[in-house]
Formats: C-alpha cells, sequence, structure tokens
C-alpha cells in the first residue's frame, strides 16, 4: 500500500513560495546546491512514470539508497498493473503548475499537471486522462537529490466541498414516485464531460458532486423538492442560482444522505458496480474532504472513474485507491429507481 502524504503526518509548513517560472526562487538551502528543486522534482516524477511505462525500476534516476519512498511507490504500481493484468503503452505528463515550500531543511513540493495514459489489457486498448498532483519532500546534496516521501493525488484535497455535515434522519411517510435507470446513458454523459464543464450548468469551486449528480440526471433520476426545503436531504434539483438549488445536488455529504435515507439505492462492494453508479469517499478525521465520482466503463475486477476536481476520464479505481489515506471510507453506491419518501413541492 502506498502511504499518502496526509496532512495528519506532514509537519506545518513553515515558508511557502511558488515556483511558476515568472516568480522568485527560494534561496537554496546550501551553497553547494547545483540543482533548483522543482527542476529535481520534475525530474523524478518523469523518472518514476518511466519505469511504470516499461515496466522496470532499473534505469531510475536515483539510487534506491537515496529515494526509498520512490522506488516504493513505483513497485506498487507495477504491482497494481500486474494485478490488473493490463501493460502500459505509454505514459505522458506535461507540468502545468508547481508549488515549493520550505519545511525545516526539506522542500515539499508539488507537480501540478495532465497526465495522458494508455495500457493494454487482453488486448482492449484502456486510455485515462486528467488533472494529477505529484507531492515530495526533498533535500538537496550539491547534485544529489534525496528523497524522503513521494505520493501522487488523483482528486482535489485542497478545495472545501459546497455540502453541510448532518444528522442521518429518514423522512417518515411521503408518496413514492419511480424513475426509469439508464446506467449507460449517465456513464456516457461522465464520458462525454469528464474533462470540461457543461455551459448549461454552473461550476462549482469544489465540482465533483455537481458533475456526478449531471450524471444522475442524465441516467433518469427524476428531480424532486422546492427551493424552501432546499437544505433538506430528501430533496434533490438544480436551479438557475447556487441559493435556488439543492444541498444535495453539489455537497458530497448531503447526496450521501440523499441516496441513503431517501431512495432505494443500495450500498454494495466494488464488483457489483456497473456503468453510471456512483463512488463517495469519506477521508479519516474531522470535517472531512468527501469525494465522488461515476463508474464510467467497467473491466473485469476494476471500475474505471470519471469526475471532477481534478477533471478526469477513467481512471482505475483500484489505483486511486492506493494512493487513499489510511482509513479512508468507501461507498459503493448501486443507483436505484425510486424514492422511497420525499417532501412533496
Amino acid at each position: 500500500m502506498i502511504q499518502p502524504l496526509a496532512k495528519s503526518v506532514i509537519q506545518p509548513l513553515a515558508k511557502s513560495v511558488k515556483d511558476n517560472n515568472d516568480v522568485q526562487r527560494p534561496p537554496p538551502m546550501n551553497a553547494a546546491d547545483s540543482v533548483s528543486p522543482t527542476n529535481a522534482a520534475e525530474g523524478l516524477v518523469q523518472s518514476a512514470l518511466a519505469a511504470v511505462q516499461n515496466s522496470s525500476i532499473a534505469a531510475m534516476a536515483i539510487k534506491r539508497s537515496d529515494g526509498e519512498a520512490l522506488f516504493t511507490w513505483v513497485e506498487a504500481e507495477l504491482a497494481l498493473n500486474r494485478e490488473l493484468e493490463r501493460s502500459p503503452r505509454s505514459i505522458r505528463f506535461q507540468t502545468l503548475g508547481r508549488h515549493i515550500a520550505l519545511l525545516e531543511n526539506t522542500w515539499r513540493i508539488r507537480v501540478s499537471g495532465f497526465q495522458e495514459e494508455e495500457y493494454e489489457i487482453l488486448g482492449v486498448i484502456q486510455s485515462t486522462r486528467g488533472h494529477v498532483t505529484y507531492v515530495l519532500d526533498i533535500y538537496l546534496r550539491g547534485s544529489k537529490t534525496f528523497v524522503k516521501q513521494f505520493g501522487v493525488e488523483y482528486l482535489d484535497t485542497q478545495t472545501r466541498d459546497p455540502g453541510t455535515d448532518g444528522e442521518e434522519k429518514s423522512t417518515e411517510g411521503g408518496a413514492q414516485i419511480l424513475w426509469s435507470w439508464d446506467g449507460a446513458a449517465a456513464a456516457k454523459y461522465s464520458d462525454d464531460w469528464a474533462l470540461t464543464i457543461n455551459p448549461a450548468y454552473r461550476e462549482y469551486p469544489n465540482d465533483c458532486t455537481n458533475f456526478a449528480s449531471q450524471c444522475l440526471l442524465r441516467g433518469g433520476k427524476d428531480q424532486v423538492g422546492s427551493v424552501i426545503n432546499r437544505p433538506d436531504d430528501d430533496v434533490w434539483f438544480y436551479g438557475s442560482l447556487e441559493s435556488t438549488t439543492s444541498y444535495t445536488w453539489a455537497g458530497a455529504q448531503n447526496l450521501y444522505r440523499h441516496l441513503v435515507l431517501h431512495t432505494n439505492t443500495t450500498l454494495e462492494n466494488l464488483a457489483a458496480l456497473r456503468p453510471g453508479d456512483l463512488i463517495l469517499l469519506k477521508p479519516p478525521g474531522a470535517n472531512p474532504q468527501w469525494h465522488t465520482m461515476v463508474v464510467g466503463a467497467r473491466t473485469t475486477n476494476d471500475a474505471l472513474m470519471n469526475y471532477h476536481s481534478q477533471n478526469t476520464y477513467r481512471r482505475s479505481f483500484l489505483q486511486i485507491k492506493q494512493a487513499l489515506q489510511p482509513n479512508t471510507t468507501i461507498y459503493y453506491f448501486k443507483i436505484g429507481n425510486s424514492y422511497q419518501s420525499f417532501r412533496p413541492s
């Protein structure tokens, strides 16, 4: 299991400087250092991805003794590829932004960019595209780079979800209405709009649940409720303004309670999910950053996920799972076809 760079185990940052080529670089740690920390970090990322693409650690840019964390990450990726019986054909990462921070005598560097991957699985080509952030803790000594931590973030861990915490209370009574669920239509919508924003909808700072709700709507789930009840979990609807949209539409926690308490959607396991179904993630700790993803396609033992924040097309769920914080709770939602109870409009 990859050890992710969880905030709970990382020390507070003492100094932070953005490095986007047009702003000043932080001072070197040592006058003898001859390598830019951000350039060193980018080189390590590319070296790791080349090792994954070539299915070999033989040509890594540093010695194992200088970067055990980097080797551990690569070996976990290679093991996952063997488990999924997939052979990498190409992995291309384009850097779009870098952020550097000084933590005592270590550089914390976040390298963000757009990544395109192609794999062959039993003669079928699988493509994955999306935004990825690599997080490295390194220190430099002259021309040598040492890696203390290496991890990847496939999801947006920086922007708060617009949802609200609340009690899980079911509504007694009420009418029952059915909808005709078409998972294939929901999955196709998630494929079509995984990497871009549908202009018919506004974009939220953390857009994952807004995107998932659009997919549910395209799959046939009916909207219910009215503006006066928008904070409640038994309503679900989109409005022309954020103030006329239900909390359950764009808040992951709210959508979770809506599906569990007010529809016949069921909690299953990964094997039971089909295209159009959802996976919700609840990281550990107080007031965690939830995340919502849509199953775009299935393989024999995996689900290929589409999601926003960071916009991604068909990433392996097992790959995502491997990079999650320990003790993250995973909810596998098999979407149903009825409201068990709801508040009439």
